[in-house]
């Protein structure tokens, strides 16, 4: 069982990094870098929290769903910068704001 006090800054540190996460890719929205950064700190709460309560509960349900949350961002994390990197061979930007090729014409 963990103390009061270490539950307490455990969760807000975890707090902390989810919310700054989401502030993250809300204002630094132009580059699409920083906004995956972002979505894997808000992630990375997300399995702070669920280790947490399997700590808490002494249940190994949270550390299994942590290590599927994991693996699940490590292939969305290898596949967003691998297109991350083509985009900028490209068009030699990463400006989100840019990524209107993907569009299908207006007629």
């Amino acid at each position: 069982m963990l103390q009061l006090s270490r539950r307490l800054l455990l969760g807000a540190s975890s707090n902390i990094m989810f919310w700054s996460g989401l502030v993250g890719a809300a204002v630094f929205r132009r580059n699409i870098i920083v906004m995956l950064l972002c979505t894997e700190l808000v992630m990375l709460a997300c399995n702070l929290n669920f280790l947490y309560a399997a700590a808490y509960l002494n249940d190994m349900t949270g550390v299994i769903m942590s290590i599927t949350i994991t693996t699940i961002a490590a292939c969305e994390t290898a596949i967003g910068l691998a297109l991350c990197v083509t985009y900028f061979h490209m068009r030699s930007s990463s400006d989100v704001e840019a990524l209107n090729f993907l569009k299908a014409a207006k007629e």
